[in-house]
């Protein structure tokens, strides 16, 4: 019984004859799958009656390592090779048992998690607690007449894995199809996210380009807002009838297409002449002085004696260039821009397109000839016939011109940088100003942030000068040498109230919804630059809303700058770009703080959750 004993401990099998099992493992006798308990039988002979003890099996570490390695593939061969099983001939039918399924024990010797890996990807939806096996189980004692009718109440309770790499790959790798059933609701998630988006970012664009485009929407309906000025500096003093203002006059009140274009208000000799002698000007100084004060967009200006010296030209046939001499139009294109390009010039082209056609259906060239006698008529047609054929024009003279197309680039796209500018110094100061947060007091941090935030202003506004600067922009007009310390002061000021906005905007931004941040940099862009292109004048009355942008105060300001314009309303600009820095920062603490207390409430409920 001892030699039965040690061959049964040693080789895993119950032979109680002593004999070698030669059993093929074909047969179908062995057709179980996999055996991981086998039955030790200790019969007395002096005993009648048989006990049996079934002990759970632990399988020899030298014997077993080597087909726990094998490939899952190989599961069957390496378990037949390296265990005996025994037949259902060789153990009482009552305790012959089927435990372990092969495939069970084929994943539960694959250590590593190929197998699990390998389901993965074929989508084998087997649990991975079924997988576990009585080899998992701590060995203990099984009474074989009670396994059939209580094995729940012997079976020790399964010690479940928390994680493996089968079950993490199994995690991680397992996809579905689309339109897979289980994949259902995240199609609708999917959805309504997508739509969500779409709605937001429809309105977000709808919203802001309506406020751009609206500014051209039907301009032509408020040119009448534009105010122009026809002087007539003719006097009734010489027996010459002024006969060049009344052909103007009679334009102006005559032609109603001309009042589409602005409103041209007439200004006799009497009432200029007061004027100009109220400050002690003569009426082309006063005429000068009302262009660059900007209270008229051009100003039509019939000289002094201009039908009297026409008149004497003709009387001696001297030859004069009529189309210059006679009359001048006044603009001041540095004033604004953006609009004389846009909008002044194409009126004053409209205006020049009737007024030739008036004056060719008028009779302003047979009057001036009717006050000739037939010799002096002939002489002018020998010696100065351009005196008769040539229509009387408008001499351009613009008191402020802009010669160099390069300043198209600060005072249009370059604005837009300034705003853009300061949104990508707001994005960069993030980490600096969440560092001081965490490590300054209240107060403190609120001095930190801002002296922060206007360090990197003024080194924007320096790089935004220099930059000019080396495209030939100059700076001496106004103010000499000291031109460049005031641009870069303007333009420092400038990003200041730009940027303060920016900064409390895409705190809130940031706070509800990170998306948002681009809409605040867009919308930025869109308020502050629409009224600078589109002259709030000439649009909708929701567009005055431009005169106290700090984009559009910057514009203004470096116009004086630029071309040395009329600056009496420089310090109300400045003080417009002032107001913003001080309110702004003024918000700030209030803005953080609201902030603040929104981001931790989230942070409450989410770990709630």
């Amino acid at each position: 019984m001892s030699e039965t004993k040690s061959s049964t401990d040693e080789k895993g099998i119950s032979n109680p004859s002593g004999q070698e099992n030669d059993h093929d493992d074909d047969a179908p006798s062995a057709s179980v799958d996999s055996i991981s308990q086998i039955t030790s039988i200790d019969s007395s002979a002096a005993d009648t009656q048989s006990s049996l003890e079934v002990k759970a099996f632990v399988p020899n570490p030298e014997t077993s390592s080597a087909t726990r390695r094998k490939s899952s593939w190989f599961g069957r061969l390496s378990t037949r090779t390296d265990s005996f099983f025994t037949t259902h001939e060789e153990i009482p039918p009552s305790i012959a048992l089927n435990l372990i399924d092969e495939d069970i024990a084929r994943d539960h010797g694959d250590w590593f998690g190929g197998t699990g890996f390998q389901r993965c990807l074929t989508r084998d939806k087997t649990d991975v607690e079924s997988t576990l096996g009585p080899l998992d189980l701590p060995p203990g004692e099984l009474k074989p007449d009670l396994l059939n009718e209580q094995p729940s109440s012997l079976l020790p309770p399964p010690v479940r894995r928390k994680s493996t790499i089968a079950t993490m790959t199994q995690e991680t790798a397992r996809k579905l199809g689309f339109w897979d059933e289980e994949f259902q609701k995240w199609r609708m998630v999917m959805v309504f996210s997508f739509l969500k988006n779409y709605v937001i970012i429809i309105l977000g664009f709808t919203i802001a380009l309506s406020i751009y485009w609206g500014s051209f929407y039907n301009r032509s309906n408020y040119y009448h807002r534009l105010k122009f000025a026809v002087i007539l500096g003719e006097d009734n003093s010489s027996n010459i009838p002024p006969v060049l203002s009344s052909t103007v006059e009679a334009l102006i009140n005559n032609v109603p297409q001309l009042h589409q274009y602005g409103t041209f208000s007439i200004v006799n000799y009497t009432t200029i002449n007061a004027k100009a002698a109220q400050h002690n000007r003569n009426i082309t100084e006063q005429v000068v002085w009302e262009m660059q004060h900007h209270k008229y967009w051009a100003i039509f200006y019939i000289k002094p004696n201009a039908t009297l010296n026409w008149y004497t030209a003709l009387a001696s046939a001297t030859p004069m260039d009529i189309s210059t001499s006679l009359m001048s139009l006044y603009i001041s294109t540095g004033n604004d821009y953006n609009a004389y390009n846009n909008v002044v010039r194409s009126i004053i082209m409209a205006f020049f397109s009737i007024w030739y056609s008036f004056v060719s259906k008028s009779n302003l060239t047979f009057n001036m000839a009717s006050m000739l006698n037939s010799t002096q008529t002939e002489t002018v047609i020998e010696n100065a016939p351009g005196l008769l054929t040539t229509v009387p024009s408008f001499e351009l003279i613009d008191l402020h011109p802009v010669i160099k197309q390069v300043y198209q680039g600060p005072l249009q796209l370059g604005l837009i940088y300034l705003v853009t500018f300061t949104f990508f110094q707001y994005l960069f100061s993030k980490e600096i100003q969440a560092f001081t947060a965490q490590r300054l007091k209240g107060v403190q941090y609120m001095i930190a942030r801002v002296a922060i935030s206007q360090a990197a202003y003024v080194v924007i506004g320096l790089s935004y000068t220099l930059l000019n600067r080396a495209f030939g922009i100059n700076y001496n007009h106004a103010f000499g040498r000291a031109g460049f310390l005031v641009v870069w002061g303007l333009a420092s000021l400038t990003c200041s109230a730009v940027g303060s906005v920016v900064e409390l905007f895409g705190v809130i931004a940031v706070t509800f919804n990170p998306a948002f941040v681009g809409f605040v940099l867009l919308g930025n862009v869109v308020v502050n630059l629409t009224p600078v292109v589109s002259p709030p004048i000439i649009c909708n009355a929701f567009y005055r809303y431009g005169y106290a942008m700090p984009i559009y105060a910057s514009y203004k300001l470096m116009l004086m700058v630029y071309f040395n314009t009329n600056r009496s309303d420089m310090g109300l600009y400045i003080g417009i770009l002032c107001a913003w820095v001080a309110v702004t920062n003024s918000l700030a603490p209030f803005i953080l703080r609201y902030v603040s207390k929104v981001a931790s409430r989230k942070q409450a409920e989410a770990n709630k959750t």
